[in-house]
């Protein structure tokens, strides 16, 4: 299965080619210590930030999760065609390519792929949302003048798969009354996601985070 090398990933690759090569191995050795202690790529580039800069940390990171992901779909790519290409397509040092398949196969980061791909595991996903108020006139029986208005705000939803540019879009008229239990059952959500993310609600030894907390 071919990957698919966007400008992102070229640039993360180039930044993870001018890591230190003495700092590699304790990289490494940061990573097998995390194990599983958390799935969020914030704590794994914490993790080596005292190491690396904080831009080679990103980019190790958020490169290792994508290959990850790549690695976990079906048909997923073999470890060895996965470092063919990037060794064929980039000009990376074999240290550094070493780094990359212990990152890529680190506990912590394959958790992390896996929670990442989760959030998005479903047909659609909300990409954006705008809203509208129409105001329109009402005009007199014989049609001469207008003798009053209505107003009528509008809701226009972008959906679509997360990875395709088939977007699509779904525009509902709502009156006030709509428009309250609407924001009534997002303030519910948020307030589910606060409780959820209270220490008190939390278990010992998992870690977790909500669907787009976490940017790559």
């Amino acid at each position: 299965m071919p990957i698919k090398y966007t400008k992102a990933v070229e640039e993360d690759l180039t930044v993870i080619n001018s890591i230190e090569p003495e700092k590699i191995s304790e990289i490494i050795e940061i990573l097998q210590d995390l194990k599983s202690q958390t799935i969020k790529p914030s704590e794994i580039r914490n993790s080596i930030g005292n190491t690396v800069s904080e831009d080679q940390a990103r980019s190790l990171v958020r490169a290792a999760v994508n290959f990850q992901v790549a690695i976990q779909k079906n048909p997923p790519p073999t470890s060895k065609e996965l470092f063919e290409e990037i060794g064929d397509e980039f000009k990376i040092t074999q240290e550094h390519l070493t780094l990359l398949k212990h990152t890529i196969d680190s506990e912590p980061i394959i958790l992390a792929a896996k929670a990442y791909s989760l959030s998005y595991d479903h047909p659609v996903v909300f990409l954006s949302v705008r809203s509208k108020v129409d105001i329109r006139p009402v005009f007199g029986v014989d049609r001469t003048k207008v003798v009053g208005s209505i107003t009528i705000p509008t809701l226009t939803i972008e959906y679509g798969e997360q990875s395709s540019r088939n977007r699509r879009e779904l525009s509902l008229a709502m009156d006030e009354k709509d428009l309250k239990e609407l924001a009534d059952t997002l303030r519910d959500i948020v307030n589910k996601i606060k409780i959820c993310n209270a220490s008190e609600a939390k278990v010992d030894g998992v870690s977790y985070f909500v669907a787009g907390e976490e940017e790559l």
